[in-house]
C-alpha cells in the first residue's frame, strides 16, 4: 500500500469542501500550504520556535488552521494554551524542509511559496496568504528501505586540559587497537568511523582548544557485527589507561549496541504506470487522478528579490540571531536551513553579506556538497539547500544531527557587520 504526502491529509479535506478541481492549483498550492504548517504538531506554534524565551512550553496549544474558499487562511491556537502563534514561529515552519521554495513538489501540485506572506492578525493569530500553484511533474516519489551493513554509538565524557586532542587520541588508539586485531583474524576494515568531540564542533567561530569539557562520541559502521563488537571490547581500557579526566555516564551507560542499518533510497516511477485505489474493508474503489503532469520548472528562477545593500556609516558586530529567525531540516542527505529577515530593512543587507558561498565555507566541516541559496521575499526570507551535508542521513548516518535540526541555531551564531545606527547593542567592533 502506499502513504499520501503529510499536507494531503488537509488538501484532501479542502477539495471535498469547497469543490476544488485538480487543475486549481492556486487553491491547491495554499491548501498544501496550510497542511504543511499543520503536519508538525506545535512546530508553527511555537515549537523549535528561535524565540523560546518568549512563551511556554507546560500546555502546547495545537495549530488550527480557518481556511476561505480562496485558499487563504488564518493559523491560530485554543485558547488558554501555551506556545504562541505570531509572525515568526508561522514564518519558520513555512520554510521546514521544503528545498526549493519555488518547486516544493507534491503529488497534486507544485507549489511556489516565494510570493506567500504572513500578516499577524491579533494576538495568537496570522493570516496566510499568496501563495502560487504550478501543475504537478508526471512521476510519483517512491522511498524503498535497503539492508546497509551493521553500525553503532557509543559515547564517553572527557573533561580537563586538550580534552579535544584527548578525545581523538582516545579513538585514534582504540582504533588502531581494533584494527591490527582485525588484521589478525582477517576480517575487513571498517567501512566507515566518525569521532566527534560535542561541545567543541557547533561553533565555527570558537577555537575547539578552548573546550574543557566534551562528550566523544564514536560511530561505527561494518559488514559484520562482530567487529563492532571488538572495538567496544577495547574500548574499556579507556577508563584505566588512556586520558585522566574520562568516564562514562553511570547507571546503565550508553552501551554501543550495534543494529542493521536500514537506507532509505528513492526514486521516481511514471504516474501513468500506477493505479491508484481506495479500501475499506472488503471493497475496492477505484480513484481516477491525473497523470499527464504539466510542470514546466521552477517559479523561483522568475524571483524578483529585494537588490542586495552593503551595510552603511559606523558598523558593529552582531550575531545574525539579532536579524533573524532560523529553522533548519533534512530531506535524505541535504540540509536545508532558512533565514527570516526580523525586520525588511535588514533583508538587503542580509542578502549582500549571507551568500551561498559564505553558508558553504561557515560549514565547512559539514557540508560537502554545493550551497544554493533561494529567495523567499514574500516573507523576507533566504532559504539555503546544502547538498551532501549528513553522511548518508537519517537512519544511515554516524552523524550526530542526522536530521539537520541544528544547522539554523548553529548559523545564528555567526557574527556580521551592521550599522550601528540600527542599535542591536553587539558590543563587538566591525573587522571592515
Amino acid at each position: 500500500t502506499g502513504r499520501c504526502v503529510d499536507s494531503a491529509l488537509v488538501l484532501g479535506i479542502l477539495m471535498h469542501e469547497f469543490g476544488w478541481k485538480d487543475d486549481q492549483y492556486d487553491q491547491l498550492c495554499m491548501g498544501t500550504c496550510a497542511g504543511h504548517l499543520l503536519e508538525c504538531s506545535a512546530q508553527c506554534t511555537g515549537g523549535l520556535f528561535t524565540d523560546y524565551e518568549a512563551e511556554k512550553w507546560d500546555n502546547m496549544g495545537y495549530p488550527i488552521a480557518e481556511v476561505s474558499a480562496d485558499g487563504s487562511f488564518t493559523i491560530t491556537k485554543p485558547p488558554n494554551t501555551d506556545g504562541i502563534v505570531s509572525f515568526g514561529s508561522v514564518a519558520e515552519q513555512l520554510v521546514y524542509e521544503i528545498q526549493d521554495p519555488g518547486a516544493y513538489h507534491c503529488p497534486d501540485v507544485a507549489c511556489d511559496f516565494t510570493s506567500v506572506k504572513i500578516e499577524e492578525v491579533s494576538k495568537d493569530k496570522v493570516r496566510v496568504s499568496g501563495g502560487r500553484g504550478l501543475p504537478p511533474t508526471d512521476s510519483y516519489k517512491v522511498c524503498c528501505t535497503i539492508p546497509d551493513n551493521f553500525a553503532a554509538i557509543s559515547m564517553m565524557l572527557i573533561v580537563g586540559h586538550d580534552a579535544v586532542a584527548k578525545a581523538h587520541r582516545t579513538h585514534e588508539t582504540i582504533l588502531g587497537r581494533t584494527r591490527k586485531i582485525l588484521q589478525e583474524i582477517n576480517m575487513e576494515d571498517f567501512i566507515e568511523t566518525r569521532a566527534e568531540a560535542l561541545g567543541a564542533h557547533f561553533d565555527p567561530n570558537r577555537d575547539e582548544r578552548d573546550a574543557t569539557e566534551v562528550v566523544l562520541k564514536i560511530g561505527l559502521k561494518h559488514k559484520d557485527k562482530r567487529a563492532i563488537g571488538i572495538y567496544n571490547r577495547e574500548a574499556v581500557c579507556a577508563g584505566v589507561s588512556f586520558a585522566q579526566g574520562t568516564t562514562g555516564f553511570g547507571a546503565t551507560g550508553v552501551s554501543g549496541k550495534t543494529s542493521e542499518v536500514l537506507r532509505v533510497f528513492s526514486l521516481l516511477v511514471p504516474k501513468s504506470s500506477q493505479t491508484c485505489e481506495v479500501v475499506v474493508g472488503d471493497k475496492r474503489f477505484s480513484v481516477e487522478v491525473p497523470t499527464q503532469g504539466g510542470f514546466a520548472g521552477s517559479a523561483s528562477s522568475s524571483v524578483r528579490p529585494v537588490p542586495a545593500q552593503a551595510p552603511a556609516g559606523e558598523l558593529e558586530r552582531v550575531p545574525l540571531l539579532k536579524l533573524c529567525y532560523a529553522r533548519s531540516g533534512d530531506k535524505g542527505n541535504c540540509a536545508n536551513v532558512a533565514l527570516i529577515a526580523r525586520k525588511p530593512e535588514y533583508l538587503p543587507v542580509l542578502r549582500h553579506i549571507v551568500t551561498a558561498h559564505l553558508v558553504k565555507k561557515y560549514f565547512a566541516r559539514r557540508v560537502k556538497g554545493s550551497v544554493e541559496r533561494f529567495d523567499m521575499p514574500g516573507i523576507g526570507a533566504l532559504n539555503f539547500l546544502c547538498q551532501d551535508a549528513l553522511g548518508g542521513g537519517g537512519m544511515a548516518t554516524l552523524h550526530s544531527d542526522p536530521l539537520a535540526k541544528t544547522f539554523g541555531q548553529v548559523l545564528l551564531l555567526l557574527h556580521v557587520d551592521v550599522p550601528k545606527a540600527w542599535g542591536l547593542g553587539g558590543g563587538l567592533p566591525s573587522k571592515l
